[in-house]
Parts: C-alpha cells; sequence; structure tokens
C-alpha cells in the first residue's frame, strides 16, 4: 500500500512487530518490577520474623530462586508466544548445554538436591570428597567451605575459603557432622602414673566438663527425637562417658579418656580450661601425677 501524503510503501507487518516487540518490553519491564517488589518484601519479612540466622538464609535462597524460576517462565512465554513454542525453545537449549556446559549443569543439579533433600545448611560441618570443613553459603553453581583440618588438635579451621562445586555431592560420598544434632562427639585423654589415685582424676575429669557442657545435652535431646523419628536408628544416651585402660607404651602408665557432647568451634576452649584445671587440682591435693 502506497502512503498518499509521501507516496512511499507501508509496511503493515513491520508496524506490527514493532507494536509487539514494544508491547513485550513493557510487559518484561512490568513483570521484572512486581517480581523484584514481591521478592524484597518477602525479605523483609522473614528478616523480622525469623530470628534464627540459619533458617532465615534458606527461606531466602530459596523464595529467590522460586522468584527467579516464576520470571523465566513468565518472559518466556511472552517472547516465545505459546506453551509449545517455550517448550521447543527449552528443549533446544538443554541439549546444546548438555553437550557444551555438562559441568555448569551438574552443578545446577547438586545445588537443587542440595535444597530439595535438605543435604547440609549453612553452618553445618561437613566433608565431601577431600573436603572438610564449616559451610559458609550456598550458591546456583558451587557452595563455601571454612576449611578445617582434621589433623590439628580441636578440628580447628584453617582460615582458608574453599569453593566446592555443587556437582560433587552427586558423585563424592558425604559426610554431615550436625545433620543429627549440631555437636560432636569428643574426646580427651590424660595418662597418670600407676600409683595414682585414677578414680578421684576421672571424677574430677567428668565433673569440670559437665560443668561447661552439660546444657548441650539439654538441647541436643530436641534434635536427637525428631532425628530418631524420621530415621530408622535408635536413640543414643546424651551424657558423659568415661574409659580407662592401661596405657603399655611409653609414657607407661593409667589412660583415662573422657567422651563428651561440644560444639565443633568449642572443643579447644573446653579442653584447654578442664587441663588448666586439672593441673591446678593436681599441683594443690598432689592425688595424682601425670605420667610424661
Amino acid at each position: 500500500m502506497v502512503n498518499p501524503i509521501t507516496f512511499q510503501n507501508i509496511n503493515f507487518s513491520d508496524t506490527v512487530n514493532n507494536l509487539d516487540f514494544t508491547k513485550n518490553m513493557l510487559l518484561t519491564l512490568v513483570i521484572l518490577i512486581a517480581v523484584w517488589v514481591f521478592y524484597l518484601v518477602l525479605r523483609l519479612v522473614i528478616a523480622k520474623r525469623c530470628r534464627n540466622l540459619k533458617k532465615r538464609y534458606t527461606w531466602q535462597t530459596r523464595i529467590f530462586y522460586t522468584f527467579l524460576f516464576i520470571s523465566v517462565f513468565l518472559f518466556g512465554r511472552i517472547w516465545f508466544g505459546g506453551l509449545q513454542d517455550l517448550i521447543t525453545f527449552l528443549s533446544i537449549i538443554a541439549a546444546a548445554l548438555t553437550i557444551t556446559q555438562k559441568e555448569s549443569l551438574m552443578n545446577l543439579s547438586g545445588c537443587a538436591l542440595i535444597y530439595w533433600r535438605e543435604l547440609f545448611h549453612t553452618g553445618d560441618r561437613i566433608k565431601v570428597g577431600e573436603y572438610y570443613g564449616e559451610v559458609t553459603s550456598i550458591r546456583t553453581f558451587y557452595f563455601q567451605m571454612l576449611e578445617c583440618n582434621p589433623n590439628a588438635s580441636g578440628d580447628q579451621t584453617t582460615g582458608r575459603i574453599v569453593k566446592v562445586p555443587n556437582g560433587l555431592v552427586i558423585t563424592a560420598p558425604l559426610i554431615n557432622f550436625s545433620e543429627m544434632i549440631p555437636f560432636i562427639w569428643q574426646e580427651f585423654s590424660i595418662i597418670v602414673t600407676p600409683d595414682s589415685d585414677y578414680e578421684t582424676v576421672r571424677q574430677f575429669m567428668i565433673e569440670q566438663i559437665d560443668q561447661r557442657i552439660k546444657h548441650y545435652y539439654l538441647e541436643s535431646k530436641h534434635y536427637l527425637k525428631k532425628y530418631v523419628r524420621n530415621n530408622f536408628i535408635s536413640e543414643q544416651t546424651l551424657k558423659t562417658q568415661s574409659f580407662i585402660k592401661i596405657h603399655i607404651a611409653e609414657p607407661r602408665g593409667i589412660e583415662i579418656t573422657v567422651r563428651y557432647l561440644c560444639l565443633p568451634a568449642e572443643q579447644r576452649q573446653v579442653e584447654t580450661q578442664v587441663t588448666e584445671a586439672l593441673l591446678t587440682h593436681l599441683k594443690t591435693t598432689g592425688i595424682a601425677q601425670l605420667a610424661l
């Protein structure tokens, strides 16, 4: 068709396409703003009502990925028309990504598995493959850990941050030391000479440890009952335990071992406090001597 004023051809298909593009852009912008506002409002609500930092982080992350999925779905419906076209487009993209981005897809699958099965949360102490430490954050393609040294006394952190690909949880064994209860069992051992009053020393060590960690047992009962109810395991006895054996190798004597429940980060502090109290008690009473 010719414009009677300018005598130029008018292409109605280009005009319609421009209108559709403008409409799609406006709809995309409106949806983007609406989704972002709802996301920020929910984050504020969770921040005010959820005092537990670990639960707050988990809920905020879940909401973020939920809104991200909704946004991608709506944008696909706007720009690719019907559902059939969207499915076809996503199938082509998925096939291409499977070939070129295998590791990225594994990491995305690992991220979904971590949240869906709740393999671990931020703050948990885990070991996956050769990596061991405390989880500080969970991202889309990797999670961060504060590295711990299992060979050091008290499994103390090294100060290094390790970024582990999420796909590793699919292919490597995963140990969660905090899944059943947020505390772990620790052992504190000393060796006294054979002529020492080892029974009094053992009782003193138990009393000193219980003074510092007895409240952990009360907190652990709630976690343990819930875990026993949802899994086929027997309920454990939560109390400080002690063991005595003859230590034949050098230094020879009687070895006293106390097993107790403690937060991983506080193990060294508890052990130091008990050691100081024990040395002071032995020096004052003279009931025993350490085998050196």
